[in-house]
């Protein structure tokens, strides 16, 4: 007995049209990985003392100094800058526990820096350069990566580039 869709069945090669998949999915399964132009995050980019952008280059960015003051040298030419410093006391729970979070914590900075870009209380920056010691980027990096603000604001630019692959 003959279905009386049977006539109309797709052939062999497959249902043409608009499917319920996405067909163009981005490779990139990393929550912070910045994923270009279409991307509306700000693109985030972590760099050491010593591979500091030009002045020239900083025009359109602001810097985040991470457990360092910068020198003249160093906060010249930004849009923005902030200083961090990480809290002393050693964290005995997860990063997001309660009673260990530091109210002043870096993702909140960001938050602010944010924030700040968006009333017009600072420049508006194009990107934000993260300035710490390199064996700092990692740890920075696992502790934005598991705070949902600072995800759903920045983007980590140059994973590849610093010390930031897996």
């Amino acid at each position: 007995m003959k279905q009386e869709n049977e006539e109309n069945t797709p052939a062999s090669g497959g249902i043409k049209g608009t499917t319920l998949f996405q067909s163009n999915a981005v490779l990139s399964t990393d929550a912070l990985a910045w994923r270009g132009a279409s991307d509306t995050r700000i693109p985030l980019v972590f760099v050491t003392p010593q591979t500091l952008p030009l002045p020239a280059a900083r025009t359109q960015s602001a810097a985040l100094f991470i457990n360092m003051a910068p020198v003249p040298a160093m906060a010249q030419g930004w849009l923005a800058v902030k200083e961090w410093h990480t809290p002393t006391q050693s964290v005995a729970h997860e990063p997001a526990c309660v009673c260990c979070v530091n109210p002043a914590g870096v993702g909140r900075v960001l938050a602010s820096l944010a924030q700040e870009r968006a009333r017009g209380v600072c420049e508006f920056f194009t990107n934000l350069y993260v300035v710490c010691a390199a064996s700092l980027m990692e740890d920075v990096r696992k502790t934005l990566e598991k705070d949902n603000i600072s995800n759903s604001l920045y983007g980590i630019k140059n994973k590849k580039n610093n010390l930031l692959c897996y």
